[in-house]
């Protein structure tokens, strides 16, 4: 493109210029193609926000298939915002960037723990992410992220995208690097065996029912 800059790249510049051959290339990239690198953090945490009854429920069955010990997934409040792996200042820099009723997500990348920031009239209520395990008894035991394992971690930061892309719904594009990171072979092997299952269930759903309503 003769207008194009040196430092700026092809698709960006016709989308600014809103060239009508480039703009759909450019937005399936910016919106519909999610790349998650080996360092990919959470993005069950959008779920557990939003409550999202039936996915959130998907993937914990998919977590108890896995043998992670996990059978829930709760925030937990932090009253005392001066336990959080965060410097002062930064924690006071975002609540004065938040307002009213916005959320922020917090990783620590040291303790690998999760965290939410949200702005409420009388100031910022911070939230830890943990997981529930049960004991022999019957018991629910909370854990910090930071005591999961990486394999457990790594599923974490997987499935939801595995669940979405294998949901019949979707139209986002999922390219996963190096997806055995720090997963047991037979782990990956279950969870791809998972996704293609549900694939092939709701393709079958799918043109079962575009045949009724052929035939109708």
């Amino acid at each position: 493109m003769e207008s194009s800059k040196a430092n700026q790249l092809f698709l960006t510049n016709g989308a600014y210029l809103k060239v009508s051959y480039l703009l759909p290339i450019y937005e399936w990239f910016k919106y519909k193609l999610v790349l998650i690198a080996p360092n990919w953090r959470f993005s069950l945490y959008d779920i557990v926000l939003k409550k999202d009854d039936n996915r959130f429920n998907s993937i914990i069955l998919m977590l108890c298939n896995l043998d992670t010990g996990i059978v829930e997934i709760q925030e937990e409040e932090v009253s005392n915002k001066s336990v959080l792996p965060f410097d002062k200042s930064f924690l006071d820099h975002l609540e004065s960037e938040l307002h009213d009723g916005d959320i922020a997500t917090l990783i620590s990348s040291l303790h690998k723990d999760i965290y939410t920031a949200k702005k409420v009239k009388d100031g910022v209520l911070f939230h830890k992410l943990i997981t529930i395990h049960e004991n022999a008894e019957g018991d629910e035991i909370p854990f910090d992220l930071s005591v999961e394992s990486d394999g457990t971690l790594r599923a974490l930061d997987l499935l939801p995208a595995l669940d979405d892309a294998s949901s019949g719904h979707s139209d986002q594009t999922y390219v996963i690097d190096e997806i055995d990171r720090s997963l047991h072979s037979l782990l990956v092997r279950e969870m791809l065996q998972s996704f293609l299952t549900r694939i092939f269930h709701e393709w079958r759903e799918h043109s079962f029912l575009k045949t009724i309503l052929t035939k109708s």
